[in-house]
């Protein structure tokens, strides 16, 4: 499991479904649902892959039987960034 950092910029707040919606509206660069008419959980929508950043890979499991080091390569190069101890 993946948890990122997201930036939302300037959301609009919505509180039905935008199934229509295939971008932010003028002026807006997220949409943010919160719970209510359509919505039971609290949704957010960023339309620029930029907003996203991966911040924590969360890993279920046994541990593997593998070096840490050689799963510590892979991870670095997956996401191009250093691994934190």
């Amino acid at each position: 499991m993946l948890a990122n950092r997201v930036t939302t910029g300037k959301p609009l707040n919505k509180r039905k479904n935008g199934t229509t919606l295939t971008g932010p509206p003028p002026g807006f660069h997220s949409v943010v649902g919160n719970p209510g008419i359509h919505l039971n959980y609290p949704e957010t929508v960023v339309y620029d892959n930029d907003a996203i950043r991966p911040a924590f890979l969360i890993v279920y499991g046994d541990p593997p039987d593998e070096d840490p080091n050689t799963l510590r390569s892979v991870i670095s190069k997956l996401f191009k960034t250093p691994v934190a101890s």
